[in-house]
Parts: C-alpha cells; sequence; structure tokens
C-alpha cells in the first residue's frame, strides 16, 4: 500500500488536472461521466488533457472504467482505504498551497502603519 500512496500522491501532485479529478470524485462518491462530460462540465478544461489526467488515474487504481452502450464511462473507486488516503492527501496539498513565502520580499510588509 506505500507504494500505491506515493504513486497516488505523485500522479495528483504532478498533474493538477489528476487533483481536480479526484477532487470532484471525493466530494461525488457516486458520479459517473464520459471523458467529454468531465471535461466540459466538471472541469472545463480540454478533453484531451482531462483524457491523459484520467488515463493516469484509471492507472493508479482510483478511477474505474465502465462501458456502457459503447460509450466509455468513468466512476471513482469505492475502496474506502483508498478514499482515505486520497482526502488525506488533498487536504495536506491544500494546506501547503494556502501559506504565503516565508523568504525572499514577501517577508517584510510593504508599508507600516
Amino acid at each position: 500500500m506505500h507504494d500505491l500512496r506515493e504513486t497516488i500522491a505523485a500522479t495528483v501532485r504532478d498533474v493538477p488536472l489528476c487533483g481536480e479529478i479526484v477532487a470532484f470524485f471525493l466530494d461525488h462518491n457516486y458520479a459517473m461521466d464520459t471523458a467529454r462530460g468531465i471535461a466540459d462540465w466538471w472541469l472545463r478544461s480540454d478533453l484531451t488533457l482531462v483524457q491523459e489526467a484520467l488515463d493516469k488515474v484509471v492507472a493508479c487504481g482510483v478511477v474505474v472504467v465502465h462501458t456502457k452502450g459503447g460509450k466509455i464511462f468513468y466512476s471513482f473507486t469505492q475502496d474506502a482505504d483508498l478514499h482515505s488516503v486520497l482526502r488525506e492527501h488533498l487536504a495536506e496539498r491544500k494546506k501547503e498551497s494556502t501559506h504565503p513565502p516565508t523568504t525572499g520580499r514577501h517577508d517584510k510588509p510593504i508599508f507600516s502603519v
């Protein structure tokens, strides 16, 4: 499970669209859609980039592929342990992104009162 955690963390960290897909699924555990629907409605992003991100999260086992009526649909894994790992990682990522820089010119006020 440790290697899987590292793989998932790296994928979500290094590919922002993967993080966005995971975040959406964490909020909508039972959602299912095509790559086009995810690109157009969920993420409002380029279909090719979304497809590449979906391929990565599918390879990690985070997203599951379903075929119905000749169309490919994507849904979230129902593995509760994996949900916990993903929630933890995204919370950590969000926490890191909300801290302002502490070095360089940003560490001093522009003016004082």
